[in-house]
């Protein structure tokens, strides 16, 4: 009520200068005649230490801000799990270090966590925010004796316990046992960091000025999203790209807060209020000042701050003391404002000489003060300077203890020079735009009259006010129906507005108000989307439907702009339905509720009960002319359209397409079918669709014609329905076997023209379906080979990789002659055909398994297929998104698979797998196109086929014959080779031998997927693109030895996931060996050239697991689900085998990863050997076709995920 008082009064503020005689005039006119650049203009974001205790559902928190060097602490509070107090504390206080027991409740963790990865309270990462102490530094005993042991200002050294005892229980509630513990972790945690004191002396302690309680009970919670719905604050980014991320990069836009604070840069038409405006903007940071002084290092600019705010203070004192003492912050100025302040004054204005201080940078004493000191001063010879400096240091710190000793008073300043400040914007603001005061009850109530909103008022001029009457004999939930852009949401965030002012003790912009308690304000008007978040605009809705659901009482305010907008329209209408229902069951316990939307049905049928406390209101609209006027006036009733056509048009869309529109809409309403635009009439032309399906067998049967007759199949199909005279036609140009007709053409010319897309669905559910299967083959291998798990694993996956690259030269070469999909189908139909028969026979599975190998080789003609999609420019772009995709079928599926197998059963997750293959072979079979365009084809089948062009050995004696080639495919051997033993062993070695879980090797792969997926989206073209080829792959080879190493040398879980980590960096090694090589091949030799390296890589997937089997049996590591010991080491009496002594084992548990990693280290020292852009162009592979030099080579972004690719 004081800012009330304060401006309805604002003729009667008072300045008695005659009686002035605080400060003299000679000290005014030098606290006028300092430069402003002198002033202590700091404006960095202040560090604040936070502790909290969570026990038997009591929150204690405490807080210590190193500018501000008191304990804010918060007396124990109850709180429920879902912890909205410690959330809305977070908010208010926005600490920088949150300090918590080691024996914290794990729920106040995940809470915790969960509030620094959405980045809205703590805006660091979680590993630095968080810091854990032992429980015991916690303990309620140690905490009070820390307490207790505190100097403070006011307490003397020499008290007794007892008189320290007495003195702390005044100021803090000692019975609040959460509060207290949060204290002593608080303390301990300062005391050991050393915070504000790093540099100082180990018995300087950290300053600590006092004890202050803040509490948050009095508050209206608000989550952050409505806060930046009601626009009370909103940053706007400064334009240039310069200033991006520097401190002062944005400013205060148009939003509540922004008015408010624009009041104080200009004088009024008061002089009492010009004055004391003028003397806050003097008003400096004078906790950090006695900070300074507590560690003796105040600077000369801290002398002139501290100056000038006490000056200005005793101003402002005399000027409250002469106005109307009921205003309650002019009684607390004037009483807050004790004399001490002359006494500070007087001591500084008469000890220091600013002038000289400024000039000389440091402190000096004025004359006058020190008879002795100004003999010094005129003897000026010898040691004389010292003795000066000496006596005016002294001086110094009598000063400095002098106005410590005082500090209380200058902290009261701060206190309630802020509150001033905040309360004479809330006046002017008030009087420059009339707003009232509002009458404040307990009842449950809101009844505005003529209310405005506080922002849209000052963009539009006239602004046409509504009421608002919720409660209190009038219905508490609120419906608004109307057209497009007719003031709805203007009408929503102006009810959310004024009651926030209300409550923050504003006036508030309407001819009156009576705004009973509100106790929360829930809003669903926006929604802060973010690629971190992970979740869909209408999840994000969803969210905050279920905040106010579960949260909102009678008390509460609900604004709900648009509700199920965000969803197929049914699914919305229905859940906003019963949304509404809810809260209308409790009556008059409902809270107060506003929703604005265009479902116009809910008004004209039944979906809402009938109920006193529901009221539809809609915005008037007069048609003149045709011409639709917008009235922003509120009444009730409710509207039957949204005019969306009107809206469309004076955003300027054609009216060609808004025509369309309305055509569609009524066709729609009117349960009829919508054909395409057609000059005729729909059955004139669907009979000559038809008459083209009957007449294209004896048509050419290009690519457009087959693209035109799927067109035309699918209408007749899709129209069949509701087309009554549509069988007649079919009779009429006998087009029976339509159906068949349809499957044809779509084997023959698939869905839509080639593109990166087909590629992408293929590769995702053919890893998918293998991915799920990532837990039950481990299984599979221990129940058929108990005794050699991991041997007969590295045997078949040998056979299979040889068999691949065998075949995978052939298939390349193959695919170039006779297009991509046929062997596209060939290729995933083989390699998924073990799947289904690792229920039905092991022991089939196994042989079809090793057989498979013969057509594993799907990434070759994926590649090939993306090559004849792209161009040279975009062909990195597109590979990434191949292994993004590759990646991200692995990312989850693996977990799922899991998951279903614990929660189900192994079958079921290899019935699932089977139906994805098969949904993927039907896919290529209906849906992908021919990507390879007719003219590169031969004219008939086999002719551009040779023995030459398909021998895997006689590729490689080519390679040999050309240095570059030979290079390249030797870094690929050497890295590849241990890769693929890796990938036959990782997952049953993290299984067996570090001991991992299912869910932890599904979270693993994830993990790797997700941070492969990155590098190869984000690293991989970045260092593409600055460092070219050789240096991304030696980059990349670099990364592969340090995960190989860590595999080779780890003891503990952590540092396997460090090298999953280095493993995902490491991925981009593959892909810019392929860019290297790719770029140089033809369009027509795509297939040769994927095929060559494919089998290189084929021929690693057959000799990897074997190497690595062969190692791990040397040093007779059992990789056995079933065995006592996961690794046994051999007693020496057995002379079989050599010997290893136990350290060796400790030192090198992994044996064969350490030996990949001399094998990385090779393929690093050859490829060092490569040349970044080589001079020559490659060797003919066969007598055909060469893989040819491009002058402006593009790159491929194709990169392999860290995952079990090969155990399929």
């Amino acid at each position: 009520m004081s800012v009330i008082e304060g401006a309805d009064q604002g003729t009667g503020f008072k300045c008695n200068k005659e009686n002035d005689e605080s400060i003299s005039a000679d000290d005014q006119q030098r606290c006028i005649s300092f430069p402003q650049s002198q002033t202590d203009g700091s404006s960095g974001q202040p560090e604040v230490f936070l502790s909290l205790v969570w026990h038997g559902y009591k929150l204690g928190v405490a807080y210590y801000e190193v500018d501000c060097p008191k304990v804010n602490f918060m007396p124990d509070c109850p709180e429920k799990e879902d912890l909205e107090l410690l959330q809305q504390v977070l908010k208010q206080v926005q600490p920088s270090c949150v300090i918590l027991s080691s024996k914290q409740d794990e729920r106040l963790l995940k809470v915790l966590k969960k509030t620094v990865s959405e980045g809205g309270d703590l805006d660091d990462d979680a590993e630095n925010i968080l810091h854990f102490l032992p429980n015991g530094d916690f303990g309620l005993e140690v905490s009070k004796r820390r307490i207790l042991s505190l100097t403070l200002p006011g307490l003397h050294s020499h008290s007794t316990e007892t008189e320290r005892a007495l003195y702390f229980s005044s100021i803090m509630p000692a019975d609040n046992v959460c509060v207290v513990r949060a204290i002593g972790g608080l303390l301990k945690y300062l005391n050991q960091a050393r915070v504000g004191v790093e540099l100082e002396d180990t018995n300087v302690r950290v300053p600590i000025l006092g004890f202050c309680m803040f509490t948050v009970e009095d508050q209206i919670i608000m989550d952050n999203i409505t806060y930046s719905a009601l626009q009370i604050f909103h940053k706007e980014a400064h334009p240039s790209v310069y200033k991006v991320g520097t401190t002062n990069s944005c400013k205060e836009g148009l939003s509540l807060f922004g008015i408010l604070s624009y009041f104080l840069l200009f004088m009024h038409t008061y002089i009492s209020v010009n004055s004391l405006q003028a003397c806050l903007k003097e008003i400096k940071n004078v906790p950090r000042i006695l900070a300074r002084m507590i560690q003796a290092q105040v600077m000369p600019v801290d002398w002139m701050a501290l100056y000038k705010t006490v000056y200005h203070a005793v101003y402002i004192r005399d000027i409250c003391r002469a106005q109307v003492q009921q205003v309650d912050i002019f009684r607390k100025i004037g009483k807050k404002f004790t004399d001490d302040l002359h006494k500070v004054a007087n001591l500084l204005s008469k000890t220091v000489d600013f002038d000289a201080s400024v000039t000389q940078n440091r402190f000096v004493v004025r004359p006058g003060l020190d008879r002795v000191l100004d003999e010094k001063l005129d003897a000026m010879l010898g040691d004389t300077l010292c003795e000066i400096k000496d006596m005016e240091t002294s001086i110094m710190h009598r000063l400095q203890n002098a106005i410590v000793d005082s500090s209380q008073v200058l902290l009261d300043v701060m206190e309630y020079a802020a509150e001033l400040d905040c309360l004479l914007a809330l006046a002017a603001c008030a009087q420059e735009f009339g707003y009232v005061c509002p009458e404040l009850t307990e009842e449950c109530i809101i009844d505005v009259k003529k209310g405005r909103h506080p922002l849209q008022e000052l963009c539009c001029s006239p602004y046409v006010p509504n009421n608002v009457q919720s409660g209190g004999g009038h219905a508490k939930v609120k419906i608004l129906t109307g057209p497009n852009a007719c003031g709805k949401s203007v009408y929503l965030k102006q009810v959310a507005l004024i009651v926030y002012m209300a409550h923050i003790g504003s006036f508030v912009p309407a001819e009156s108000a009576v705004i009973g308690e509100v106790d929360r304000i829930f809003s669903r008007i926006k929604s802060l989307e973010s690629v971190s978040v992970g979740l869909s605009t209408f999840m994000l809705d969803l969210n905050q439907m279920s905040d106010a659901l579960n949260n909102a009482t009678k008390w509460s305010l609900v604004v709900i702009d648009e509700f199920g907008k965000g969803t197929e329209t049914i699914d919305g209408l229905s859940l906003l339905c019963a949304s509404l229902r809810h809260w209308l069951k409790k009556g008059d316990k409902c809270p107060h509720t506003f929703v604005s939307t265009h479902f116009h049905i809910m008004a004209q049928q039944p979906f809402l009960p009938l109920s006193p406390e529901l009221e539809f209101l809609t915005m008037e609209t007069l048609q003149e002319s045709g011409e639709l006027v917008f009235l922003f006036q509120l009444t009730q009733g409710h509207t039957s359209s949204s005019y969306a056509a009107h809206t469309a048009l004076q955003a300027g869309l054609p009216p060609e397409i808004i025509k369309r529109g309305q055509e569609v809409s009524k066709l729609l309403c009117q349960y009829k079918p919508v054909h395409p635009v057609d000059d005729k009439s729909s059955r004139v032309y669907l009979e000559r669709k038809v008459q083209f399906v009957a007449c294209w067998k004896v048509e050419a049967a290009d690519g457009n014609n087959q693209w035109e007759l799927a067109n035309c199949l699918s209408l007749v199909i899709l129209t069949a329905l509701d087309a009554e005279d549509l069988e007649p036609i079919l009779r009429k140009y006998d087009c029976g076997m339509i159906i068949p007709m349809l499957l044809s053409v779509c084997y023959t010319s698939g869905l839509g023209q080639a593109s990166i897309y087909h590629a992408l669905v293929v590769i995702f559910l053919e890893f998918f379906a293998w991915g799920l299967l990532t837990s039950p083959i481990i299984s599979v291998l221990n129940e058929a080979f108990p005794r050699h798990t991991f041997l007969m694993n590295g045997l078949i996956q040998g056979v299979k990789g040889m068999l691949s690259f065998l075949s995978a030269p052939l298939i390349g070469a193959l695919s170039d002659v006779w297009g991509r999909k046929p062997f596209l189908l060939l290729t995933v139909t083989f390699t998924c055909a073990p799947i289904p028969l690792m229920r039905l026979s092991i022991w089939w599975y196994f042989a079809m398994l090793s057989i498979s190998g013969i057509f594993s080789v799907t990434f070759s003609v994926v590649f090939a297929f993306v090559a004849d999609v792209t161009t040279d420019e975009d062909r990195s772009a597109a590979y990434g998104l191949v292994s993004a995709t590759f990646a991200a079928s692995l990312v989850t599926s693996p977990a799922l698979g899991a998951y279903l197998q614990d929660l189900y059963s192994e079958t079921v997750v290899i019935w699932i797998a089977t139906a994805v293959a098969l949904l993927d072979v039907f896919f290529i079979m209906v849906a992908v196109p021919e990507s390879l365009p007719e003219k590169l084809r031969p004219a008939s089948w086999g002719s551009a086929v040779s023995w030459e062009k398909a021998d895997p050995f006689g590729a490689l004696r080519k390679v040999s014959q050309d240095q570059l080639i030979l290079l390249l495919c030797t870094t690929v051997f050497l890295s590849y080779l241990p890769e693929a033993g890796e990938y036959s062993s990782i997952f049953v070695y993290l299984r067996l031998v570090m001991e991992f879980t299912k869910e932890n090797v599904a979270s693993y792969i994830a993990m790797v997927g997700v941070l492969s997926v990155l590098a190869q989206t984000l690293i991989l073209s970045l260092l593409m693109k600055y460092l070219g080829h050789k240096h991304t792959i030696m980059i990349g080879l670099l990364f592969e030895i340090i995960q190989l190493a860590c595999f080779g040398f780890a003891t503990q879980n952590w540092i396997i996931w460090t090298a999953g980590c280095m493993a995902a960096v490491s991925s981009i090694t593959y892909p810019a060996i392929s860019a290297f090589a790719s770029s140089h091949a033809s369009a027509d030799q795509q297939g040769v050239a994927q095929g060559i390296i494919t089998g290189i890589r084929g021929l690693c997937n057959g000799l990897g697991p074997a190497l690595f089997g062969f190692v791990f049996y040397l040093f007779h590591v059992n990789l056995n689900e079933g065995s006592d010991h996961n690794i046994e080491v051999l007693k020496k009496d057995n002379a079989s085998m050599p010997f290893f002594q136990g350290s060796l084992r400790n030192l090198i548990p992994g044996p064969p990863f350490a030996f990949g990693a001399i094998l990385v280290i090779m393929a690093l020292m050859v490829a060092a050997f490569i040349p970044e852009s080589p001079h020559s162009s490659f060797r003919k592979l066969n007598s055909s076709a060469s893989i040819e030099m491009k002058k402006d080579p593009g790159t491929w972004g194709w990169g392999c995920v860290y995952a079990m690719r090969t155990r399929r």
